[in-house]
């Protein structure tokens, strides 16, 4: 609830800015990124690996179904557990779950591949 309520006032830092002009400049092979709130996207940086998800997308934990964060929007700021839709009935792996990391999940496959693909031709990490 509180993460739909900050987005609306909240916006890039300069350091996001930064790492956007060096995109720009072909400097940056990858933005790396523990944020979860989408603002690499909003700054408009293409490249960027989300190491613990957004709040962006959510997917159901039975069928799989990844919806919009508009969509369970409402849900959320009543306090309610958003329920898939595309389930035929509503068990307790039908809820729809941020596509973000919790303590104690695996980061996301994406990582994985492009950390092992990206380690060899990076002059320097930040």
């Amino acid at each position: 609830k509180q993460w739909y309520q900050r987005r609306v006032r909240v916006s890039p830092s300069p350091s996001r800015h930064f790492i956007k002009q060096m995109e720009d400049r072909q400097c940056l092979l990858r933005n790396y990124t523990q944020n979860i709130d989408t603002l690499e996207k909003v700054c408009g940086i293409r490249n960027v690996i989300q190491c613990h998800g957004s709040f962006s997308t959510a997917t159901c934990r039975m069928c799989g179904n990844k919806v919009d964060s508009d969509t369970i929007k409402e849900d959320i700021m009543k306090q309610i557990i958003p329920v898939c839709k595309r389930c035929p009935e509503p068990t307790p792996q039908s809820i729809l779950k941020p596509d973000i990391v919790f303590f104690g999940e695996g980061l996301p496959n994406e990582f994985h591949h492009a950390i092992e693909a990206d380690r060899l031709k990076a002059d320097l990490v930040i």
